[in-house]
């Protein structure tokens, strides 16, 4: 409960969404692009990329992606090569944060998208 407007507190969980990594068994709620360019991964890891279907070359002594592959589509599961690539990389596809889905205001109960709407 809070005496600060609704719309403010909506802003406030949504700004505290922070992002997260992959984990395997989850299911994605995104797509997932490996974007083409440098990996900075040495040679030896170029099977592990090969394994995966993703088209590669070494470029100075580094893994290089030569195109964008998209990894995940929504509602792929991550397995653990899914998990590990995209910790290789850096890359954090998900998010955690509070979503509102209902709000009480002044004894009336209704849906959160209505919070959406301007006048």
């Amino acid at each position: 409960f809070s005496n600060e407007p609704v719309v403010d507190i909506r802003d406030i969980c949504v700004e505290l969404t922070v992002p997260a990594s992959a984990k395997s068994g989850q299911i994605s709620d995104v797509v997932v692009v490996i974007p083409a360019g440098g990996t900075g991964q040495e040679p030896t890891k170029t099977s592990f990329f090969q394994a995966l279907g993703i088209p590669t070359r070494i470029t100075r002594g580094a893994v290089d992606i030569i195109a964008p592959w998209t990894l995940l589509k929504v509602g792929d599961k991550v397995n653990a090569s899914h998990a590990i690539l995209l910790q290789m990389l850096e890359i954090k596809p998900f998010s955690f944060g509070l979503v509102p889905s209902t709000v009480y205001e002044d004894g009336s109960v209704y849906d959160a998208s209505i919070l959406n709407l301007t006048d």
